[in-house]
């Protein structure tokens, strides 16, 4: 060992092999730390440790262990990946100082990856050139000039390739739009799914994949649905005849908007008349939603429920002129419907036809599109009503929010049982579960039938009580008396 250090090298020996693993351990440590911290200058310590400590330890082994000559080939090969390394690991240090460890809002923080990862990939090519030059001593001014002359061919080749490129360095240093975004290029729209140097992909309301360019993406303009806020204003359109009232109509469309899963109350809707036309008004309803990829469903809800709302209003839609006329076969008398319909609810079977009939002479038929709110809760119902045809759901709001189911309602149940209490507000919501149509019974000829047959009178109060005591025990969270579905 003592003859081992009496020589030049053997110094030069001990140290490589005492340093190099005691230096690769640190790093590696080091690195493993900055990792697991989410630090970027993990990137750093890794380069030191895997290129600059290797190639720093080769190139002492070559010319102080080994006695290769500095100007020697070898040697020369090493330095270079050596000096390249360090010009790397210089850039990575350089760039998480400067960008990754920018303040929110700055330049630098907005500096897309792909743009600093071009930038820094050009200064190593002109830096790997200039330590060309100056460790192999050559003159690169002819291979720069092939270069120019190539990178001219290759650029007009290329030119949309490249145009794309460019557009899409500058669309990410802009960021108009986000990956979840949805958004409008010309007629085209979805929500972005994903943004690469090449294109914009996006995920379109028909589930399809759609891939725009970033050239294209240039040149139109781009509308984000997301920003600056998530509400959007939708604009929906329907049209009623002169004869009916236009506040009347106004107030049918907002309360048939609201009604509309996914419409916002804040903000509220806006209808305004916007047309005149020969035969009828225009209408739009500015509509504010959150939900943009349920644009198609939110505009067939309204539709479809303003069809219902104005049949129970007693409102009829415009017949288009073009439209061919023909003879209808006759419709059953709806009095007679409304008797039909009577006789067959076990609690008004009972009565004497003249009774029926004063019940069935002012009855009328109401329609409500499945999903829609026949009754909420805490609203005053203004008739009783018999389920016809359909289905509905009665549920309770408790006190901390929580929706509970109290009965399901078919046909020949009742509803709207509050006119027999003096119109009180009512104590759960009903809604249909399906098309629904419903018998609603006029409340004076009600009582006026009622005060005469003390029978009717004691069965419904039965079945208001049967409802009161479900209602009570859902909202205490038991289940509702055997019963409860065909109660009042």
């Amino acid at each position: 060992m003592t003859g081992l250090l009496d020589e030049a090298w053997g110094w030069w020996a001990l140290g490589i092999v005492v340093v190099f693993p005691l230096g690769a351990v640190i790093l590696g440590e080091i690195a493993d730390r900055l990792r697991r911290a989410g630090q970027p200058l993990a990137a750093v310590a890794s380069g030191l440790r895997n290129v600059i400590l290797p190639m720093a330890m080769l190139y002492l082994v070559l010319t102080q262990v080994l006695g290769v000559g500095r100007d020697e080939i070898g040697a020369r090969i090493v330095v270079t990946g050596l000096w390249i390394g360090l010009l790397y690991v210089s850039l990575t240090t350089l760039n998480v100082f400067l960008f990754e460890q920018a303040e929110a809002g700055t330049w630098r923080s907005r500096a897309p990856k792909l743009f600093l990862d071009l930038v820094r990939l050009l200064m190593v090519f002109v830096g790997g050139a200039l330590i060309l030059s100056v460790i192999w001593q050559r003159n690169l001014g002819g291979l720069l000039a092939a270069l120019g002359v190539g990178s001219i061919v290759l650029g007009l080749a290329l030119q949309d390739t490249l145009g794309s490129l460019i557009s899409g360095i500058g669309l990410l240093f802009e960021r108009p739009f986000a990956v979840g975004d949805w958004i409008r290029v010309g007629e085209l729209q979805g929500e972005v799914v994903e943004i690469n140097w090449r294109s914009v992909r996006l995920r379109t309301r028909s589930e399809d994949l759609l891939v725009v360019p970033n050239s294209i993406l240039a040149k139109e303009s781009i509308t984000n649905i997301d920003r600056p806020t998530t509400v959007h204003a939708e604009f929906l359109e329907v049209a009623f005849p002169y004869r009916a009232p236009p506040n009347r109509v106004k107030e049918i469309l907002g309360e048939v908007a609201l009604s509309v899963p996914g419409v916002l109350a804040d903000p509220a809707p806006v209808i305004e008349v916007v047309e005149f036309d020969d035969d009828r008004l225009r209408y739009e309803a500015k509509v504010f939603t959150t939900e943009v990829r349920d644009i198609r469903r939110i505009r067939s809800d309204f539709a479809t429920r303003v069809w219902y709302a104005a049949q129970r209003a007693g409102l009829s839609l415009p017949v288009p002129e073009r439209a061919v006329r023909q003879v209808e076969a006759p419709v059953e008398d709806e009095r007679a419907a409304a008797l039909r319909c009577l006789r067959r609810v076990a609690v008004f079977a009972p009565l004497p036809p003249e009774e029926l009939e004063t019940l069935a002479r002012s009855a009328s038929f109401l329609h409500y599109a499945a999903g829609e709110a026949v009754l909420r809760q805490g609203e005053v119902c203004n008739a009783l009503c018999v389920v016809v045809r359909g289905r509905a759901g009665l549920s309770v709001t408790t006190h901390d929010g929580e929706q509970r189911a109290v009965a399901a309602l078919t046909e020949r149940d009742l509803y709207g049982e509050s006119v027999l209490q003096a119109r009180e507000a009512s104590s759960a919501t009903l809604t249909a579960s399906e098309d629904l149509e419903v018998l609603a019974l006029d409340t004076a000829d009600l009582e006026s039938v009622l005060e005469r047959n003390a029978s009717l009178a004691s069965d419904l109060g039965h079945l208001v009580e049967l409802r009161r005591r479900s209602v009570q025990r859902v909202r205490r969270g038991l289940y509702p008396v055997e019963g409860a579905a065909t109660s009042a």
